[in-house]
């Protein structure tokens, strides 16, 4: 689980990892634009709601497997998720 928080500049915010009895400051991330802190906004929701994405990942991946036909007509996508699965397990175990 991740948290961002505000600083005392718009365009930075503070990440940081809220695993329990672990928490930890991640980084300070500071906007590429002034100018576009809608767009900056967006991006960071994408950090705090990445454990969602690896749970959806690993869903369509065990229904691929499940049929037969959709296995092999997705096999590239399939390794691509598992590639991507996988990277995923060696962050969260450091």
């Amino acid at each position: 689980m991740w948290r961002i928080t505000d600083t005392v500049y718009s365009d930075r915010k503070n990440w940081f990892s809220m695993k329990p009895g672990e928490e930890f400051h991640v980084a300070t991330i500071v906007s590429g634009s002034s100018e576009k802190l809608d767009r900056f906004q967006i991006e960071l929701a994408t950090l705090v709601y990445a454990p969602e994405m690896r749970q959806k990942l690993a869903l369509v991946a065990a229904r691929l497997r499940v049929n037969p036909l959709r296995l092999e007509e997705n096999s590239d996508l399939l390794f691509q998720i598992d590639e991507l699965l996988s990277k995923i397990e060696v962050l969260e175990a450091s």
